[in-house]
């Protein structure tokens, strides 16, 4: 068990959330990733924020695979 309590059953929840919201908000699971360790596991909150991340993502053209 990890210090903060949590095990790999919340390792396999952190991954399996974070594809579901790669996927539905179209964003990398990276960012996913990043945005759950961010908000925690509120799914309303993780959404909202994927959203706008692509939404700014599109709005200045930033796309990772693209960037040097």
């Amino acid at each position: 068990m990890r210090e903060d309590g949590g095990g790999p059953e919340d390792d396999e929840g952190m991954l399996l959330r974070g594809r579901r919201l790669a996927a539905e908000a179209g964003i990398s699971e990276r960012e996913a990733h990043g945005l759950t360790q961010l908000i925690g596991t509120d799914w309303s909150s993780l959404l909202r924020e994927a959203r706008f991340l692509k939404t700014s993502a599109d709005r200045f053209d930033l796309d990772q695979d693209r960037c040097p």
